[in-house]
């Protein structure tokens, strides 16, 4: 695998590339032990990423270099985050040494499911899952689902799909699934749907199209806060406006749905929302509970 990364990033920073440069590069590598990349050594780990990371490597035979072509990767993030996952394992697999200096989130459990699911959406496949959400005080749920796509959020993975014979799409938590079964059952993906479009306003996994997109402005005064918002942006229409106090307006149009609200509330004071008044009296009320919860009360020993 650790060619496999070395090679996409190569050709990542270098654009376009001859099997001579690519082979001269690989020698000065400290991968290769100095020896030169063969021909037929190059065109098996060029379809092992075509197959395995989905990304292609294409040869223009006018200039005879070789390129990285986009294939069945849905976005660019969806490419970076292969490349930084390969590129991380291979780092620490070359160096054990480093091992119990480097920590890692943990994930919740689910990971069982992956392979399933991802099976069942290159099918098609209608999946019987069981499923207990976190607000859920009643019995699991049985759902006949159908696996559109998948997304990461919060260290937690996401299946987003609709119910058998039905186009209300939802999402589902993998650390919640019970029981999952495959059926047998094909389904037809939707030609308009696309999960980059159903999350384009939406800040987090849910996307409830009953919370209309919102203009919502932050003035944010830490400059420390400030950079942390430029550098990691709560949504991917964020802009930002300098006022002549050197405060900052971030400005997002994004529908004000739980993880929108929930992300605001993690920067506490921090953060202040400007307007919509709605959204702002909501993120007052909240910020009103949490002050209920330790006004007159005394921290218990431990």
């Amino acid at each position: 695998m650790a060619i496999y990364v070395w090679l996409i990033n190569l050709l990542d920073s270098k654009s376009k590339m001859t099997l001579k440069e690519i082979s001269q590069a690989w020698s000065r590598s400290s991968l290769s032990f100095g020896e030169e990349l063969p021909r037929s050594t190059f065109n098996y780990n060029r379809n092992a990423i075509r197959e395995i990371l989905g990304i292609n490597i294409v040869y223009d035979k006018k200039s005879r270099k070789y390129s990285l072509k986009q294939d069945s990767l849905s976005s660019e993030a969806a490419k970076d985050w292969l490349i930084d996952s390969f590129t991380t394992f291979n780092q620490l697999t070359m160096n054990r040494s480093l091992e119990n200096r480097i920590i890692f989130e943990s994930v919740p459990s689910g990971r069982e499911y992956l392979s399933d699911i991802i099976d069942a959406m290159k099918e098609n496949e209608v999946l019987d899952i069981t499923y207990k959400g976190f607000y859920s005080e009643t019995l699991p749920k049985e759902y006949a689902f159908m696996p559109y796509g998948m997304r990461i959020f919060r260290s937690r993975w996401y299946v987003i799909g609709a119910k058998e014979n039905t186009q209300s799409v939802f999402s589902l938590g993998l650390d919640r699934i019970i029981d999952l079964k495959h059926t047998g059952r094909k389904f037809v993906l939707p030609k308009n749907f696309s999960l980059e479009k159903y999350y384009k306003d939406c800040a987090g996994v849910i996307a409830d199209r009953n919370v209309p997109v919102r203009h919502i402005v932050l003035n944010v005064k830490k400059p420390s806060t400030q950079k942390y918002l430029i550098s990691l942006p709560l949504h991917q229409s964020q802009q930002v406006k300098v006022n002549k106090d050197n405060s900052c307006d971030f400005s997002y149009d994004v529908r004000p749905t739980f993880d929108f609200l929930q992300s605001i509330m993690m920067l506490g004071d921090d953060v202040e929302v400007v307007s919509p008044a709605d959204v702002r009296a909501d993120i007052r009320e909240k910020a009103k509970n949490v002050v209920k919860l330790y006004e007159g009360k005394q921290a218990t020993k431990g």
